[in-house]
C-alpha cells in the first residue's frame, strides 16, 4: 500500500523531497490536475503550482492533457503527468498558456532529477549516493521510500566476497523486484575453498615434477 504525504499540513509547510518524489509516483499512474495535485501534497493552491512549476522545469513533470474546470468554467486547466517531453498544445491554441514552466529551479526537484537519473541503470545504494552527492544515510532512506511507491525496484543482486551478503542493484521502474538470493552456507563455503585449494597445490605438484626432467635433458643437451 502506497504511502501518502500527510494530508493536514499547514500552508507554506516543507514537503520534502519523498513528498516530491511521491507526487511523481502519483502522476505517472494517473496524471492530475492543480487541484488533484493539492490535494495529494495536502498543500495550498499556490503551493502546489509552485512544486509542479519546479518539477517542470526539470523535466519531471509535463502537460499531457487539458480539461474541464471542476467549477464549470470556460476556460481548460493542464492535467500533469510524468515525463520531459513537449506540452500538449492548448486546445484552443490559447496565447495564455496555463501551467507555464518557471525558471527557477529548488533544489529539491534537482535532488529527485538526480536520484531517478541515477537508477536509469542498476546501481547499489552505494553507486546512487556517489552519483547524486547525497548521504549514504539518506539515499538508503530514498531509495527504500521509491521502492515502495514504486519509482524504484531491485533488478538484481551482486554477490559479494567470501560469502558476505549480497548487493541490491536498483533501477528506475515499478516492475516486480528480484528475489534475494539464498544465503551461503559458511561451512559448505569453506569446504569449497578448502577443495579449491588442494587442487591448485596438487598442479603446482605436477607442475614441479613434470617440469624437473626437462630441465635435465636441457642441461645434458647443452654440456
Amino acid at each position: 500500500m502506497e504511502k501518502q504525504p500527510n494530508q493536514k499540513k499547514l500552508s507554506g509547510q516543507r514537503v520534502g523531497i519523498k513528498g516530491y518524489l511521491s507526487l511523481i509516483a502519483r502522476v505517472r499512474r494517473s496524471p492530475a490536475t492543480l487541484g488533484q495535485v493539492t490535494e495529494f501534497l495536502g498543500v495550498t493552491r499556490s503551493r502546489g503550482a509552485a512544486i509542479i512549476r519546479s518539477l517542470r522545469a526539470v523535466g519531471l513533470l509535463r502537460v499531457s492533457a487539458w480539461t474541464d474546470h471542476d467549477n464549470g468554467w470556460s476556460a481548460k486547466q493542464p492535467v500533469f503527468g510524468y515525463g520531459g517531453d513537449p506540452d500538449e498544445p492548448h486546445p484552443t491554441d490559447s496565447p495564455r498558456p496555463s501551467g507555464k514552466a518557471h525558471n527557477s529551479i529548488n533544489a529539491t526537484a534537482i535532488a529527485a532529477k538526480s536520484l531517478i537519473r541515477a537508477i536509469v541503470e542498476p546501481a547499489s545504494k552505494g553507486d546512487i549516493a556517489k552519483e547524486t552527492g547525497i548521504s549514504l544515510s539518506i539515499t538508503c532512506g530514498l531509495i527504500n521510500h521509491m521502492t515502495e511507491i514504486g519509482l524504484a525496484r531491485v533488478s538484481g543482486w551482486l554477490p559479494t566476497l567470501y560469502g558476505g551478503p549480497p548487493t541490491a542493484l536498483y533501477v528506475f521502474g515499478n516492475g516486480p523486484s528480484a528475489a534475494r538470493p539464498k544465503p551461503i552456507d559458511t561451512k559448505e563455503l569453506g569446504r569449497k575453498n578448502q577443495a579449491a585449494r588442494a587442487r591448485r597445490m596438487q598442479q603446482i605438484e605436477l607442475i614441479r615434477m613434470t617440469a624437473a626432467p626437462a630441465n635435465d635433458a636441457q642441461i645434458k643437451e647443452a654440456a
